[in-house]
């Protein structure tokens, strides 16, 4: 066995038990009650030792299911961030442990042309059978054609990164890092701040500056629409980053702390600031967002904002889960009890919120 995949006989085996005990165990959880505790568990604890995993290509073939999962996202270029390497790092840990296969599938999106969306996302759900979809969600139109289509063809589906009023979904609270970012640096004595990101509406980055926002009300400070700097357009990060951050010292706008909307802007401001004479955190404090890898790597080493992208993968392949298979059949019993099924399938219709983590480091002037 050593150069094969361990089978159910090979767990019938090691459990010393009948074959189909191990296949209503395993594959049958509804009949898995009828069993006694202790045959039940040297059954799970056997298939856990042999690392078994179901056939998939058997279980297709009698249940008409594919055991493939879409990760729908517009092109591979939108991939490039570090939020959602994580997100599809948990989603794809996540989805293997529960049996299925997860494929990263692009399509034409361009938000002015619906039309073109729905035709290209049709058919590629259509080309490839899929048991459900996983919805990579920034999309700042008021209705989302591509949960129209979903709904059309009757394919289980959840949102990511994106509050949905239509399907399940699962979301960080961007208000809220955004405002525990802005209460930090009021907390360390910063009264003028600033926030640097994209301000449009339908977006992450505008609720983080609600959040930065309602943090300065709250504190008595006013909000002054000169310390808000937006991204004129999404054409380059690098390049209307660095812009709007050298447009705001040539503007002469006093400010003594940063909130920036993405890491990526926290460390075009230390860039800039060090190119004009000024210190990081000393003259001006800042706080990142997202916590990428390069933020330990900044000069100084950058206070940011964490969202936990694999907790959200992994949360969301589980709410898809639920979707797709009653609760009662789970491909992946051995994971769950009757009682934590059952709120799986009643949680999956509902909209989760992930809270995101300050990480604090030197450029906030934060003691470490």
């Amino acid at each position: 066995m050593a150069n094969d995949k361990p089978t159910q006989f090979d767990v019938a085996t090691l459990a010393q038990v009948s074959q189909s005990t191990v296949s209503a165990i395993l594959r049958q959880p509804g009949r898995a009650g009828s069993f006694d505790p202790s045959t039940r568990a040297r059954v799970i604890q056997a298939a856990r030792q042999l690392n078994y995993r179901p056939h998939l290509a058997g279980m297709s073939l009698r249940s008409g299911r594919t055991f493939a999962i879409a990760m729908a996202v517009p092109a591979y270029e939108s991939i490039t961030h570090t939020i959602q390497a994580r997100i599809f790092q948990g989603a794809g840990e996540r989805a293997r442990e529960l049996g299925y296969t997860l494929s990263i599938s692009t399509y034409r999106h361009d938000e002015t042309q619906h039309d073109d969306i729905r035709l290209s996302f049709r058919s590629m759900l259509q080309e490839a059978r899929f048991d459900g979809a996983l919805i990579y969600g920034l999309f700042s139109g008021e209705s989302d054609v591509r949960e129209e289509v979903l709904d059309e063809l009757h394919l289980p589906h959840v949102v990511l990164e994106r509050t949905s009023d239509f399907s399940p979904s699962i979301n960080f609270d961007h208000f809220a890092g955004g405002r525990m970012a802005t209460e930090h640096l009021i907390r360390l004595g910063r009264k003028r701040i600033v926030f640097l990101g994209d301000n449009e509406t339908r977006t992450p980055m505008h609720d983080r500056c609600l959040g930065y926002q309602q943090a300065l009300a709250a504190a008595g400070l006013e909000v002054e629409p000169a310390r808000i700097c937006a991204m004129p357009n999404r054409a380059s990060y690098y390049d209307m980053g660095l812009g709007m951050v050298h447009r705001l010292l040539d503007s002469r706008v006093a400010f003594d702390g940063v909130v920036a909307a993405a890491d990526e802007f926290a460390m075009l401001a230390i860039q800039a600031l060090h190119a004009r004479g000024l210190r990081v955190p000393e003259d001006v404090a800042i706080v990142g967002y997202d916590d990428s890898a390069a933020a330990t790597l900044a000069s100084p080493p950058l206070t940011s904002v964490y969202q936990d992208g694999v907790a959200m993968g992994r949360q969301a392949m589980d709410m898809l889960e639920a979707l797709i298979r009653p609760a009662q059949t789970s491909p992946a019993a051995e994971d769950f009890s009757s009682d934590e099924r059952k709120d799986l399938a009643a949680d999956a219709r509902q909209q989760r919120i992930i809270m995101p983590e300050l990480i604090v480091r030197r450029s906030c002037g934060s003691p470490m």
